[in-house]
């Protein structure tokens, strides 16, 4: 969930406040995916996202101007909460940033949302309203409430968890039990799972690393050790990596071994790999043009295809920018292009106009912002090719269409002059007394 984090903001007055939220403000408050409302001291919807208006079934013209409480709140919690609103507004009761409450949908549907909310003041420090970011949890409570009802559904939970679990004795390091998944995984039942213990389930000769981190886990120095070998009833070795977690149950210290194969995974690094060569092969010999600049927008590198057309080999391109390539309106236009995706962290497909021979031809470019492993935007990757031949089908296309129209229109035309004569031919035969020519529906 994205939330809006608004610290207390204090406006002049309601108007003051609803000027400030242009049009921009609004659309990015729609790329939200939390339920957003502005409410002023009377309740009334000042303004509310698209985000709002879907998860309450609503259009957003039929909730501005309207009160919250009325339109929102369930019946039989309207006053209640309305009540506690105008106190808060007042300023009599102490501000909860954050709450729980019921709202009711367009349809009748009550949900539960989770609020993050924050007063909003004038500069006098009048309280005017609120804004608020509510998060659908409707789903999560009722998955808590039958978890909890239920200790069977723990059990089912245990036993069908997509990984292995063994439940240890941290001091003893024998084991306890054993779920359905890790059998599948050794092909043993629990029992024998259980009487063979840590040192049965794995190599002998691996014993002393697996010992080794297990004491590591139960004294907290780590949490998952990565990559240890493990002994299945056939003989064969896989390899899991094992994250584990403490519990003290009745004074006693119990792990939790959670087992995930990873020796398919183990394989597919191996071959990944291996095949790397191939993979930058194919980069290179791709008929696309591929380059890659980093966050000054200076070529960092590029595949042979993109380096023919600037008539140059692929590692000179390091260091390079736009300027050194195209003429100064492109390439400032080309720049000004990737600074927007990067600023935007948004990818975009576009067609565009494109030097390439010292002509001027179209192709379809795919832009997309490159981060690192935090999430921070540190360059543009940048894949193209030229489309000027479908770009020339599709205008001959459309002028053909448009000859056919016309011809279309003309054959049109001359029908209903036709049908017209016919009936003015019948009308003097009827006139004559003659019986009509044509059959006109």
């Amino acid at each position: 969930m994205q939330k809006l984090k608004i610290s207390k903001i204090d406006y002049k007055k309601r108007g003051k406040m609803e000027g400030i939220y242009n049009k921009s403000a609004e659309e990015l408050l729609n790329l939200i995916n939390s339920l957003i409302v502005f409410l002023d001291s009377n309740g009334t919807i000042v303004l509310i996202n698209k985000k709002g208006c879907e998860l309450l079934g609503y259009k957003k013209q039929e909730l501005i101007g309207k009160n919250w409480f009325d339109a929102c709140i369930p019946k039989e919690k309207r006053k209640e909460v309305h009540v506690v609103f105008n106190r808060l507004m007042k300023g009599e009761l102490n501000y909860t940033e954050f709450f729980e409450n019921l709202v009711l949908t367009k349809k009748g549907r009550e949900k539960i949302i989770s609020w993050h909310s924050t007063l909003l003041k004038d500069d006098k420090g009048k309280i005017t309203g609120t804004i608020s970011s509510g998060e659908d949890i409707t789903e999560r409570k009722k998955a808590e409430k039958e978890l909890k009802e239920s200790e069977e559904k723990y059990k089912v939970i245990f036993d069908e968890a997509a990984e292995g679990i063994i439940v240890a004795d941290a001091e003893k390091k024998n084991f306890i039990s054993a779920n359905k998944k890790i059998q599948e995984m050794l092909k043993y039942s629990e029992k024998e799972i259980l009487e063979l213990g840590i040192t049965g389930i794995h190599p002998k000769k691996d014993l002393p690393l697996v010992i080794e981190k297990f004491k590591e886990q139960r004294e907290g120095k780590i949490t998952t050790a990565e990559n240890l070998p493990v002994l299945r009833k056939d003989g064969k070795v896989i390899y899991c990596d094992i994250t584990s977690s403490q519990v003290m149950i009745r004074g006693k210290k119990i792990m939790l071994g959670f087992f995930r194969d990873i020796t398919e995974r183990k394989k597919a690094e191996k071959e990944l790999k291996e095949s790397e060569e191939k993979y930058r092969l194919l980069v290179e010999n791709i008929p696309q043009k591929i380059f890659l600049k980093d966050s000054n927008l200076v070529y960092i590198s590029c595949n042979e295809n993109y380096a023919k057309d600037l008539k140059i080999k692929p590692k000179e391109i390091t260091g390079k920018t736009d300027f050194d390539f195209f003429p100064k309106e492109l390439a400032e236009k080309y720049r000004a292009d990737d600074k927007r995706l990067m600023e935007t962290d948004k990818m975009e497909d576009i067609e565009e106009g494109y030097i390439q021979d010292e002509k001027k031809v179209f192709v379809h470019t795919i832009k997309t912002p490159v981060k690192d492993e935090k999430g921070n935007v540190i360059g543009i990757l940048g894949i193209f090719w030229d489309i000027t031949e479908r770009k020339k089908a599709e205008e001959e296309l459309k002028e053909r269409a448009e000859e056919l129209e016309k011809f279309n229109q003309f054959a049109v035309g001359r029908e209903l002059k036709m049908v017209e004569l016919k009936k003015e031919i019948n009308e003097l035969l009827n006139q004559r007394g003659q019986p009509k020519r044509y059959q006109i529906d």
